[in-house]
């Protein structure tokens, strides 16, 4: 699981320990603290209907159209003038998709971008349109953030024009209930908890029991309606205003991988965490 996330995370040039961990899934919460351990991630976030999120994030989605097409030419202003007409005819397209399913065309909203790359490579990366020097900058920031450098004495170029039209969603505001001094929480019962390699005792709650503002220290087991969250030793759990359960380190995290090795300083950034790929590197 930390694997995937990397590769969508730290291959493209983001710091995952300065995120919190969006839990989802019937068995994401039996996982959550083991995954955000494995990524350097300190805090958890589970929210009530984290076992359905899907089918509850495609009731409250908006409708949305892509429309593309492929374009060449150097990023210049020449250039953005002859290809603005058609990204805004690919934006046009996209509204009337959206509007043929109920939306109204008052309620979209459209974003245009294009892919761009280096002349002569075939990595392309997409930015918001804008004026050429400002799609420049985005450039190549995104890919120093991806592949650690820039190139200056390349040309950029575009490769494909995209639009996106997207409307309709629920309008829905969570709301947050008054959160005081929480009541001591009675543990329904104790278990045996195998966790880190050894059996541990572990309360076991039930989550209607648990009032806003409440405070878990793991090893626990909270136990929701469809699913299990396991507070992982190290970890609290919180009981937010808007009865979301927060899971939060609390001690330091074990200094270990998903393949048994070790992290250990790299020079590449000034912490125990590091998200280089050398094996020279790891202990």
């Amino acid at each position: 699981m930390a694997e995937a996330i990397k590769k969508i995370s730290v291959a493209r040039g983001y710091d995952v320990s300065q995120y919190a961990l969006n839990c989802f899934g019937g068995a994401g919460g039996q996982h959550a603290c083991d995954v955000a351990d494995e990524l350097a991630i300190e805090t958890v976030l589970i929210h009530p209907l984290s076992s359905l999120l899907s089918a509850y994030g495609m009731g409250l989605a908006e409708i949305g159209a892509l429309r593309g097409q492929g374009a060449e030419g150097a990023l210049d202003a020449a250039t953005c003038a002859r290809l603005k007409p058609i990204l805004d005819g690919l934006g046009a397209e996209a509204v009337r998709e959206v509007v043929a399913q109920g939306v109204e065309a008052s309620e979209t909203e459209t974003r245009l971008s294009a892919r761009l790359r280096y002349a002569g490579s075939d990595t392309a990366l997409e930015v918001g349109w804008a004026d050429p020097p400002r799609m420049r900058r985005e450039f190549e920031r995104a890919h120093k953030g991806r592949f650690g450098f820039i190139d200056n004495a390349k040309g950029i170029v575009f490769e494909s024009l995209h639009a996106e039209a997207h409307g309709g969603g629920a309008r829905l505001a969570e709301r947050a209930g008054p959160v005081g001094d929480a009541p001591l929480t009675v543990a329904r019962q104790r278990t045996r908890l195998f966790s880190h390699g050894a059996w541990r005792d572990a309360n076991v709650y039930l989550r209607e029991d648990l009032a806003l503002g409440s405070l878990i220290d793991g090893p626990a087991l909270v136990i929701e309606p469809h699913q299990t969250i396991v507070v992982e030793t190290g970890w609290r759990a919180e009981i937010t205003a808007k009865n979301h359960v927060v899971l939060k380190r609390v001690a330091p995290a074990p200094k270990r991988m998903a393949a048994g090795r070790r992290w250990t300083r790299c020079g590449w950034r000034s912490s125990t965490t590091c998200s280089c790929r050398s094996p020279s590197r790891w202990a």
